[in-house]
């Protein structure tokens, strides 16, 4: 490490601290806490605590992955590449930011097709996350996410194409929030959500063996 203090500090200078952060954060999930949960099921819903974080740093890899190649392309590709790497990202994120941008700028239909191919991406985003962990399911998802996909690209090019009231070339100033803490935090609150969501005549965790009591909202 002394040896190497020299290249490190040299890092230090020409990469933001966020940066840094962001993947120390990602290290943190991947290396350090996935490695340490036990990979047994619990409880009456045989809940793999090795697994559901397995999940967290799918989500994650694939957002950091296509946030760390933002990066790298930007201010080149314009809308329509940061709208197909935005999909792989976070389509919300980038729906949100493409949305800001079509409301101060008079490019509609510009703005409104990189929405729609950002959207598409996103099926083929989850059926990469799907693949990793159930291919049988993926099986069956395949033609429909395939087509959904093919639809969003497609209609979303399709919709870029048409004249908009402004011409020229749009640069792209799409603001990337950071990924990890997005990817996790959308992942949590689904799984909160989730919980709303179950049958109301589940029987509840507490009570398990006592009889079944229903879940109540």
């Amino acid at each position: 490490m002394l040896e190497l203090k020299a290249v490190l500090e040299g890092l230090t200078k020409r990469i933001p601290s966020e940066e840094i952060l962001t993947f120390t954060k990602f290290l943190l999930l991947t290396v350090v806490i996935l490695p340490v949960l036990p990979n047994q099921e619990f409880g009456p819903f045989q809940i793999n605590p090795f697994k559901a974080w397995l999940v967290v740093v799918a989500v994650s890899g694939v957002s950091y992955g296509s946030y760390v190649i933002q990066k790298l392309t930007k201010g080149q590709g314009g809308v329509i590449l940061a709208a197909l790497l935005g999909g792989a990202y976070s389509s919300t994120v980038t729906t949100v930011v493409l949305a800001k941008r079509a409301a101060r700028e008079s490019r509609p239909h510009l703005f409104a097709g990189g929405t729609l191919i950002a959207s598409g991406v996103m099926y083929l985003r989850l059926a990469g996350l799907v693949t990793m962990f159930n291919r049988n399911l993926m099986l069956t998802l395949a033609v429909p996410f395939a087509i959904l996909a093919a639809v969003g690209v497609g209609a979303g090019w399709l919709w870029t194409r048409i004249p908009d009231a402004t011409a020229g070339e749009v640069k792209t100033r799409v603001r990337t929030q950071q990924p990890i803490g997005t990817a996790r935090g959308l992942l949590l609150r689904r799984a909160v959500s989730g919980h709303f969501w179950l049958p109301r005549t589940w029987p509840s965790p507490i009570s398990a063996g006592r009889g079944c009591i229903p879940w109540r909202r």
